[in-house]
C-alpha cells in the first residue's frame, strides 16, 4: 500500500526522466544531422555539380563535354 504508492511514483518519475533525456538526445542528433545536410548542400552548390551533370547529359560525346 504505502510501498506500492512509492514504487508507482518512482517508476513514473524514472520514466518521465528517461523520456526527457531521450527527447533531448534525439533533438541534438536532429540538429547535428540538419547542420551536416546543409553543409553538404553548400559544398555541392560550390562545385556546381548540377550544371556539370546537365552539360554532360546534353553532350553527345565525351569529347564534346570536355570541349565545352
Amino acid at each position: 500500500s504505502k510501498y506500492d504508492k512509492l514504487s508507482k511514483d518512482y517508476a513514473k518519475c524514472t520514466s518521465d526522466k528517461l523520456k526527457n533525456e531521450t527527447s533531448k538526445k534525439a533533438n541534438d542528433i536532429k540538429t547535428k544531422t540538419a547542420k551536416k545536410i546543409e553543409e553538404g548542400k553548400k559544398k555541392i552548390k560550390k562545385l556546381k555539380l548540377k550544371d556539370k551533370l546537365i552539360k554532360f547529359k546534353n553532350s553527345k560525346s565525351h569529347k564534346e563535354f570536355i570541349e565545352n
